[in-house]
């Protein structure tokens, strides 16, 4: 693959990256851009620093060392230059605003970079002399300075540019046009140089941009991937919830199922039970009838019927469980429930278990059906084990 495949390749990411962008209009290129003159604000100081310092050594040297007073006056311009890029500086501090201002910003630092180019190669060669140490002194100190701001203005290469031939032309041009030899290689050394230093700083423009392009493009698929995560957390949460719930419906529904299928299987035994039944208490009908006068014989008939109407009654419950038979819930005297139950139970418990039944007069009716209740009680006298004294009371707030 070829360079300029790669540059073009960005250039495909940033045209996708500036459709996708939300941001009110605002594509790949423009947050590069503002990107590029916030380093070049970033390296303002110390490009201000290198300045003076280096006008201070133009004017020691020059003005002490070869007393020529006016270098001075020199440094001092240099002074006040600094100043104003400073003040300019603070104010881009302060007052930027990202996107909106960019290329004012811009303009004000390449104007700021142009004049201080100027005032080196216009001010070093109205006031260069013949001399050569002198001449050959400045021309080392304004490459210099070209050389270092490849790493400072580099960020915008309109900038970097406008300081750069601003600088060595004016200088190089001198030399050219003495016509002497040395002079004019010495101009061309500088115009050479100085395409040289273009040549460096676009390359280095090149890469900075590139490489702000990547790590925009990274974070924009970085937030895209971010967000695609959390959606994909919240779906696989949802359906986590969707797989709980089905659970839960699945086990009540199973739970219907055998209680369906319990439900039938009571009701087919309770058929059954209760054509048992039905021939128990009509032979018992009938031997009450042929008992004669026997009231031990009729008490013990009595006794079995109505056990065998009390099997009728859990038939019936029995029913009720298998859905086949629905509930009649009536005001019901409890005291009077569970004395005619009395004699169903001291049958039922044997003479090994002492009964006291206990129902205060005067009670509320309950609302209930009398042979649930009926039943209830008996099931909890056939629970007691032999030997303990079981209490059956009546009582209307329970």
């Amino acid at each position: 693959m070829s360079a300029s495949d790669w540059r073009e390749r960005p250039r495909k990411r940033a045209v996708a990256s500036s459709v996708s962008s939300g941001r009110a209009g605002i594509n790949i290129n423009d947050k590069i851009y503002t990107a590029q003159i916030r380093a070049l604000y970033q390296h303002t100081p110390m490009v201000l620093a290198v300045n003076v310092a280096n006008s201070a050594l133009v004017a020691v040297v020059l003005g002490s060392y070869l007393e020529q007073a006016r270098w001075w006056i020199f440094f001092v311009l240099v002074i006040a230059l600094t100043g104003l890029r400073a003040i300019g500086w603070i104010c881009y501090r302060h007052y930027r605003q990202p996107y909106e201002t960019t290329a004012k910003w811009a303009i004000i630092a390449t104007a700021g970079s142009t004049l201080s180019g100027f005032l080196w190669g216009l001010g070093g060669s109205s006031l260069l002399s013949d001399n050569i140490l002198e001449q050959t002194f400045l021309v080392f100190v304004i490459g210099g300075m070209s050389a270092g701001a490849l790493v400072s203005l580099a960020y915008h290469l309109p900038t970097y540019i406008a300081y750069v031939f601003s600088a060595v032309m004016p200088l190089s041009s001198i030399f050219i046009l003495d016509g002497r030899t040395v002079h004019v290689a010495m101009g061309i050394m500088l115009v050479v140089f100085a395409a040289a230093l273009t040549f460096a700083a676009h390359h280095f423009h090149s890469a900075f941009v590139c490489g702000l392009r990547l790590n925009l493009d990274l974070s924009e698929r970085t937030e895209e991937l971010t967000r695609r995560t959390e959606e994909l957390s919240a779906l696989n949460a949802r359906l986590e919830g969707e797989i709980t719930q089905r659970k839960v419906a699945e086990n009540q529904l199973h739970q219907a199922q055998k209680m369906e299928a319990l439900g039938q299987l009571t009701g087919g035994i309770a058929h059954d039970f209760n054509n048992l039944l039905t021939a128990v208490i009509g032979n018992l009908e009938l031997a009450q009838n042929r008992s004669g006068g026997d009231p031990h014989t009729a008490g013990l008939l009595g006794a079995a019927l109505s056990a065998s109407e009390r099997g009728v009654t859990l038939i019936k419950d029995l029913l009720t469980f298998a859905r086949r038979q629905s509930l009649h819930p009536r005001a019901v005297d409890v005291s009077a429930v569970v004395d005619d139950a009395e004699k169903i139970f001291k049958q039922t418990i044997g003479p090994d278990i002492c009964l006291f039944i206990s129902a205060e007069p005067g009670l509320r009716p309950a609302w209930v059906d009398p042979n649930q209740l009926a039943l209830a009680i008996l099931d909890c006298s056939a629970t007691l084990p032999r030997g303990e004294r079981g209490v059956a009371s009546g009582d209307a707030t329970n």
